[in-house]
């Protein structure tokens, strides 16, 4: 092969390689602007507590019972997605999805305190958790 050849093949591998680590470094700026506007509602909901019990001894209802919810749908962009394919083929943990589900399941609580304080309650009882793939 000439070098030419090897040259313009160096300069398209990078030229490919570019967009997915753009993408990969744009996920990860959301993530971290995402686990700022969580905690400052955490901040702000502060005075809401969450149990996971079917009752709250001692507990007084001002206002009639109703449900609440905290709902996320998360999903990983294609470079964290494949990086996190590739790790589970190695083994060990993927700390790529920890860092999502950790951030889903603090963004759901926010979302149920916020919710449940919007209705007038400071207190959430049988906090349950629950995660499914949507494919």
């Amino acid at each position: 092969m000439s070098d030419a050849f090897l040259v313009v093949l160096v300069v398209m591998a990078a030229v490919m390689a570019i967009p997915p680590a753009l993408n990969g470094v744009q996920g990860w700026l959301r993530d971290r602007a995402r686990r700022r506007a969580v905690l400052a509602a955490g901040r702000e909901n502060a005075g809401v507590l969450l149990v996971s019990t079917r009752s709250f001894p001692g507990a007084t209802l001002d206002v009639p019972p109703a449900i609440v919810t905290g709902s996320v749908v998360r999903c990983l962009d294609a470079t964290r997605f494949t990086l996190a394919t590739i790790r589970q083929a190695v083994g060990g943990e993927v700390r790529l999805l920890s860092g999502c589900v950790s951030l889903a399941r603090d963004e759901a609580l926010e979302r149920l305190r916020a919710e449940a304080r919007a209705q007038g309650y400071d207190a959430v009882v049988n906090v349950r958790f629950e995660t499914t793939e949507i494919l």
